[in-house]
């Protein structure tokens, strides 16, 4: 009987020891729990810090093209505050500009010979003359020069008839020169608007002299 207890004893610790174990194997692990708990949450805070840097760069690029845009207008106007700027004298070098290549006519005056008396000896002078005008004019002048034909010639011929012997010698021939746009001014008259002469110019391209023998 005494053995039958010790084996019913036996039987009954093996019994607790073996719910003991079942006990300890069901028992969760909580070390490991919160060790991937921290790691999740050192994952999420990774990715929570990198979409702050992300979201900081998105903000800071818009601004960074203001500033450049900015730095360009002022750029801009202070070149034009502080650039070159269109003078007076630019001004009136584009209008002499405009008015050295107005376009110029030459009409034809004369053509004729005049006889000379002034040295004491008979001279005879082969003379042609052209007044230069504006395009402008060209038809005005032509107009006058046809109506007033007959007196245009008989006042250059006085001008040649009674100029003096070294005049007419002169190579620039200034004298006789200054005498026939005078002579001009008067015949043609000058522009309504700036009152001055239509007659440009006066060309003498020939002026030949000969003496006459025998008189």
């Amino acid at each position: 009987m005494w053995a039958a207890r010790e084996g019913c004893a036996a039987g009954a610790a093996r019994t607790r020891g073996g719910i003991a174990m079942a006990k300890k194997e069901e028992k969760p692990d909580t070390k490991g729990g919160k060790g991937a708990e921290a790691a999740a949450g050192a994952a999420s805070g990774g990715s929570e810090g990198e979409a702050k840097k992300g979201g900081g760069l998105g903000k800071l690029l818009p601004v960074v093209g203001v500033v450049v845009v900015l730095q360009a207008v002022i750029t801009f106007a202070a070149i034009s505050a502080f650039g070159p700027k269109k003078t007076r004298a630019d001004v009136h070098a584009t209008e002499l500009v405009t008015e050295e290549h107005e376009e110029m006519v030459e009409i034809q005056v004369v053509d004729d010979r005049y006889q000379n008396l002034r040295s004491g000896e008979t001279w005879l002078w082969d003379v042609s003359v052209f007044v230069q005008v504006s395009a402008e004019h060209q038809e005005t002048v032509e107009g006058k020069l046809e109506v007033r034909k007959a007196e245009i010639e008989e006042r250059v011929s006085r001008v040649f008839s009674r100029a003096e012997h070294v005049q007419l010698t002169d190579p620039d021939r200034k004298t006789i020169n200054a005498q026939l746009v005078a002579t001009f001014e008067d015949v043609f008259g000058k522009d309504a608007q700036t009152g001055e002469s239509l007659v440009s110019k006066v060309l003498i391209p020939k002026c030949r002299g000969f003496k006459i023998e025998g008189q």
